[in-house]
């Protein structure tokens, strides 16, 4: 079974500073595992897919909180990119550039934490 700590080393995100926000590594521990449980990429693919800039929006919007409180540095600047490309946007094409390297750090921090969980 892998650390937490390590699973957040691995990926470059703030696990110090997630640990406080959430009040201890046990709390950070049960959020960042719920991590694994959360829809917001599915559904981001899914809109991107089906090219619903509301939806896709409202999907990374989502994202990039979560990640900003779990201290997810590495998923959080492309959600950022990915947000900022989609808002008061017509369509999700803006959003097709930073959307690749999302995908890449959700994939990473996935592994990484499906490792701890272990």
């Amino acid at each position: 079974m892998g650390s937490m700590r390590e699973a957040y080393e691995k990926i470059g995100a703030d696990y110090n500073g997630a640990s406080v926000r959430l009040m201890g590594e046990e709390m950070l521990a049960r959020f960042a595992l719920k991590f694994l449980d959360d829809e917001s990429m599915d559904k981001l693919e899914a809109a991107m897919a089906a090219g619903d800039v509301e939806g896709a929006f409202m999907a990374v919007h989502t994202l990039k909180g979560v990640s900003q409180n779990l201290g997810f540095d590495n998923l959080y600047e492309p959600a950022v990119v990915v947000t900022e490309a989609l808002r008061n946007a017509n369509t999700v094409d803006g959003a097709r550039d930073g959307i690749h390297a999302l995908r890449q750090q959700y994939a990473a921090t996935m592994s990484a934490l499906r490792e701890a969980a272990e």
